[in-house]
This record gives structure tokens, C-alpha cells and sequence, in this order.
């Protein structure tokens, strides 16, 4: 019997679980990666971190147990509103970089990119109560399939936003540079570029759709974009996949500094990633740029065969992450704690779930503990 049917989800009540789970990672561990359908670079992460296979057990017996009710979890959901430890940070970015840009000029501006702009996202609590704040704001709309020339400046007091695509790149280059805030005499040349990019396309997909070529055209234009000493706040899912191994290799090799921020409490596995200190030289940005591209046309070419599987459009970018030993400890130091954080909310969600109708009885012929 699969590990994660329905008939498993309906027979556990809330003193099998942890057991259950247990049991299952312990005699059944190549059963239940294969059933995870993990890909090869997220199994050493998976066998290292217990946070981490606990968590995606547990999301997957969720689902199970969410597709016998048939009730839809308001809490399964991703809100793009900034978390509270989201605004926090938020609040001492643009504190650090008024700072910086202060220095160049009493009136300087703080030039803000949303690459995934919302009326209600993130760029709202930039822009609320400060006036030297001034953003530009590409919309996602996924489902556009020729934006070329096709964005509509919608304009606000402190903000201008464009709806497009952020997958057509060279679209979204030129409309970044017709509409970008000008620059002010006083900022110099440490303001070629925006001070704070925002990349979290990732937050407002569908659960099941692919993040990887929003991920990666978000990433090219923000290395693209961002001025030197600037901020960029990226959304990532938290399983260890291909893409976001090596975008976070990406970041690590262009900032001076990343942390792992947990979005709002969501059951969906996504994970702000805040990098500050933008400092990648020109020839660093192209041969980043170069790959960014590379990918993005593979993903292309095979995009027609992901059909069934939302991660099979991903190619494997990573070559033997267990022997980078480096970027593996990187890699579970940065999500570890979001791991631990996310593996708490669902398993408390979890035992909820099942505490609320328990039908399992020994009499049914159904065992949770074999």
C-alpha cells in the first residue's frame, strides 16, 4: 500500500502520527523518497536534515487527509502581505539604506524595483509614511503570452506600475529603463541602479505551478537592476530543488550578506530570501546573466514535456551537490530554520485535522503502525 493514500490518511489518528512517520523514514526510507519524488539533488538534503524530511512527509500526508475531506485550508494559502518578521526586516533595509543614501544627499530618493508588484504587497509598506520612497512596479500576469510593447503605465503618487510578463525579459528591460525613477545629481554613481528590488512572483502562483522560470527571469533582472549596495528580496521555495540551489550560489556569490525570512504562516513551502550588500562586478553580472539565460532556454525546450510533473521542466543545474560540500552547508544554515518553523505549523495542522474526525478502528483491517 502507497505510503501517502488516502486510505493510510483516513486510518491515522493523532497518537499514530509521530509513529507513524517515524517508522516510516526509518524501515521505508527509499519508499517514501520515491513516493516524495525527490530529485537527486534534494535527497542528500533529505537524508542529512530531519527537519526537512519530517516536513515533507507531513505535507504530504496533509494533502492526503485534505483530499478525503475536501476541505479547502484557508490557511494553505500564500499571503503576499509582508509577514511580521518580513516587515521588520523591511523596516531596517530602508532605514540602512536612507542611511546610505542621506550621505550622498539630503534629499536623496530610494529607488524601489517590484518585479511581482500587488496594490497590497510589499511595496505598500515601503512607500506608507515615506516620501523619498519612489517604486516601479512590473504586475505578473502570467497568462500574457506577447508582451512586447504591451504595458500599461498605471501611475500613483509615488509609484508607477506596468502590467507584463517578467519571463519576457527584454520586454521588461526596456519598460524598467523607459519608466525608471530618474536618477538625482546628488546620488552619484552609487545609485546606478535601484536600492531595493523586490522578486517574489513565487508568492502568487497557484500551488501547483512551476516557480523555477519565474524565479529565474526575476533573478536576471534584479542582477540586472540592482545598484551597487543594494537589496533584494526573493521568494523561493524551501525544498532544496536544482533551482534553488543554485540561485542561492547566485546570491551568496553577489551579496554581502543573506538571511532566510518565513512569510506569513502558510502550509505552501515558500521562503523570502533578504540579500544585502549588492556587489558583483560587471564581468560577475554577465557571466551570472549568461547562465540565468542558458537556463531559461532549456527550460524552454522541454517546458512542452512537463506535464504531469511540476518540477520536470527543471533541469538539473547542480552537478554533484554532495561533493560541494560548501554550498550544501550553505544551502541547509540558510533553510534549516524554516524547515524547523514550517515542519511546527504543519504538523500542528496536522494533528488538528486528524483530532477532528478520527475513524480509525483496528476492526477496519487497515494498520497505520505497518
Amino acid at each position: 500500500m502507497p505510503l501517502f493514500s488516502q486510505q493510510i490518511a483516513s486510518h491515522l489518528g493523532p497518537t499514530d502520527l509521530d509513529g507513524y512517520v517515524k517508522r516510516i523514514l526509518s524501515e521505508r526510507r527509499d519508499d517514501v523518497i520515491s513516493e516524495l519524488g525527490l530529485t537527486r539533488i534534494e535527497i542528500p538534503f533529505f537524508n542529512v536534515s530531519s527537519e526537512l524530511s519530517h516536513l515533507l512527509v507531513l505535507n504530504k500526508l496533509y494533502e492526503a487527509r485534505l483530499s478525503i475531506t475536501g476541505v479547502v485550508d484557508k490557511h494553505d494559502t500564500s499571503s503576499y502581505y509582508p509577514s511580521t518578521p518580513l516587515q521588520q526586516e523591511l523596516k531596517k533595509i530602508l532605514k540602512e539604506v536612507n542611511h546610505t543614501a542621506y550621505r550622498h544627499g539630503s534629499k536623496a530618493t530610494v529607488r524601489i524595483l517590484d518585479l511581482g508588484y500587488t496594490p497590497d504587497g510589499i511595496t505598500k509598506l515601503l512607500l506608507s509614511g515615506h516620501e523619498n520612497v519612489q517604486g516601479l512596479g512590473i504586475k505578473l500576469h502570467r497568462d500574457v503570452t506577447n508582451t512586447t510593447g504591451k504595458f500599461s503605465p498605471q501611475s500613483h503618487a509615488q509609484l508607477t506600475a506596468y502590467d507584463g510578463d517578467v519571463r519576457s525579459i527584454e520586454a521588461v528591460q526596456r519598460t524598467i529603463e523607459c519608466g525608471a525613477v530618474p536618477y538625482t545629481a546628488s546620488q552619484g554613481s552609487h545609485a546606478q541602479g535601484f536600492d531595493i528590488v523586490l522578486a517574489n512572483a513565487v508568492l502568487l502562483l497557484e500551488a501547483h505551478e512551476p516557480c523555477a522560470h519565474f524565479a529565474y527571469a526575476q533573478l536576471l533582472l534584479a542582477i540586472q537592476n540592482t545598484g551597487l549596495g543594494g537589496v533584494l528580496v526573493i521568494a523561493l521555495e524551501t525544498r532544496p530543488l536544482g533551482y534553488v540551489v543554485e540561485i542561492i550560489s547566485i546570491l551568496k556569490q553577489s551579496f554581502e550578506a543573506i538571511t532566510a525570512v518565513a512569510p506569513s504562516q502558510t502550509i505552501r513551502p515558500i521562503v523570502y530570501i533578504v540579500c544585502r550588500g549588492f556587489g558583483a562586478s560587471e564581468g560577475a553580472r554577465r557571466m551570472h546573466s549568461s547562465r540565468i539565460r542558458e537556463v531559461l532556454r532549456d527550460m524552454e525546450d522541454v517546458a512542452s514535456a512537463a506535464t504531469s510533473n511540476r518540477h520536470s521542466a527543471v533541469p538539473e543545474m547542480v552537478e554533484a551537490v554532495e561533493k560541494r560540500q560548501r554550498l550544501f552547508v550553505t544551502v541547509e544554515d540558510i533553510l534549516k530554520p524554516i524547515w524547523k518553523e514550517q515542519h511546527r505549523y504543519v504538523h500542528r495542522r496536522l494533528l488538528g485535522e486528524l483530532s477532528k474526525d478520527f475513524i480509525y478502528s483496528r476492526s477496519s483491517g487497515v494498520d497505520p503502525k505497518i
